[in-house]
């Protein structure tokens, strides 16, 4: 019977914190910027597409390298609790990337990927 109460009273305890200790912070949106890509292998039926606010896309050259231009990106709310991020709603995370080989999406990107 003990052990009931502990057990009720460690959940109690956890639903409070979540309940209270979580907050969404609002993230800053990101500056507008540029980025030279690089892709390997056979590039003449490569393109880049970035999807936000509208889309662009770019040509890649025979060399395989590009310039990108990301427009800047509003901002978002992120979920914290107890200082823990449990979800990452900031602009660097939103996959606005995308790599076309011949017409279709091959992988999508977001800037943080992209700095990577």
């Amino acid at each position: 019977m003990r052990a009931v109460f502990i057990v009720l009273a460690i959940l109690v305890a956890v639903a409070l914190v979540a309940m209270f200790g979580t907050i969404q912070a609002m993230e800053k949106g990101s500056p507008p910027t540029q980025y030279r890509v690089i892709l390997s292998g056979s590039s003449t039926n490569y393109g880049i597409r970035v999807t936000w606010p509208i889309t662009n896309e770019f040509a890649v050259s025979k060399t395989g390298e590009t310039v990108i231009a990301v427009p800047a990106l509003p901002h978002g709310c992120s979920l914290i609790c107890l200082g823990v991020k449990l979800t990452d709603g900031s602009p660097r995370s939103r996959k606005v990337i995308d790599v076309l080989c011949d017409g279709s999406v091959v992988r999508r990107l977001s800037l943080r990927e992209l700095d990577r």
